[in-house]
């Protein structure tokens, strides 16, 4: 019986072992950016954040995957508090061969004065281009 455990411990420690080298793996892969990636595909997955200009305490966030809707539509994937209190604010350059973009997600000027749920959700964040997409690779702005 102890062998047994043994085996069944080492089974677990070696395949807890392969899922984090996969994760590892997946979280440190950097391919420029260039290929859309896991944004939310079906409806009601996630929730659209609003996209404003004035937002309350914004603060920059990492976009986590990105999908073109149509040819100048994209939607980016990050982690935000619910529609209702937070928004977003885009800043997008445009070149020839990329485009870049920065995501900031802040309280809503309506949402300033009351209390927002300090829940995370996944929400997307609608980006217009003003040219089509092409092939350009999309790449954060920093």
């Amino acid at each position: 019986m102890t062998r047994w455990r043994h085996r069944a411990s080492a089974s677990a420690g070696l395949m807890l072992g392969a899922v984090v080298a996969l994760v590892g793996c997946s979280l440190g892969r950097d391919d420029g950016g260039t290929t859309a990636t896991n944004a939310p595909t079906t409806p009601g997955a996630a929730s659209t954040l609003s996209v404003v200009e004035d937002l309350v305490d914004a603060q920059v966030v990492t976009w986590r995957s990105w999908r073109a809707v149509e040819e100048t539509m994209l939607e980016f994937s990050v982690t935000a508090g619910p529609v209702n209190c937070y928004g977003a604010h885009t800043k997008v350059v445009e070149s020839d061969s990329e485009v870049r973009v920065q995501l900031q997600v802040g309280r809503l000027p309506e949402a300033a004065d009351r209390q927002c749920p300090a829940i995370a959700l996944e929400s997307v964040v609608p980006v217009r281009l003003a040219t089509p997409l092409g092939a350009r690779q999309v790449k954060p702005l920093t």
